[in-house]
């Protein structure tokens, strides 16, 4: 479907509508706005913000960010996730050399920021925007708000986890 939040609603809405789920999971990639997490590591998100929400005034920008939480559409997968990412059993199942050479990756079940612009480095306007005003979330990605959005509208159960990619100088993309 590619990158962004608009063309992944578009989608998901058609596919649930055709084959009427019960549950919409998604799983991408994402850039890290937390040092804890590392290359291959794994992001659950437990609440979702679609960042790029906002009314611009005459001096400054006021955040609109709308938001999906997990519990709120799909609790029991959630919990279905935490049971089955716990523990390190499942790290054998993961490519070697996917992950940073310091250890396993880890699983965080945490908040993510989804937006429809690409964050390629650690000191733009936007990192110290999101880290500030989302300082909960601990990836950002492009995809994730338009899957929660088609889920809603449907009232499809969803969740999504995304695994960090990039290494070099730890920069966040989507």
């Amino acid at each position: 479907m590619g990158p962004g939040n608009r063309p992944t609603v578009v989608i998901a809405e058609q596919a649930r509508t055709r084959f009427t789920p019960r549950a919409i999971i998604f799983v991408g990639v994402a850039g890290s706005l937390k040092p804890d997490v590392r290359l291959g590591d794994v992001v659950v998100a437990s609440r979702i913000y679609a960042y790029d929400g906002a009314k611009h005034v005459s001096d400054k920008v006021l955040a609109r960010p709308a938001a999906w939480a997990a519990w709120a559409a799909s609790h029991d997968l959630l919990q279905a996730a935490k049971h089955a990412l716990r523990g390190t059993e499942w790290t054998g199942r993961v490519r070697a050399g996917a992950f940073e050479p310091d250890g396993p990756p880890t699983v965080h079940f945490k908040p993510v920021a989804a937006g429809e612009t690409l964050l390629s480095s650690m000191d733009s306007e936007l990192r110290e925007r999101l880290t500030r005003v989302f300082n909960d979330a601990v990836a950002v990605e492009m995809e994730s708000a338009g899957l929660a959005e088609a889920a809603a509208i449907g009232g499809v159960k969803t969740l999504t986890s995304s695994s960090r990619r990039s290494c070099t100088a730890r920069s966040a993309a989507g």
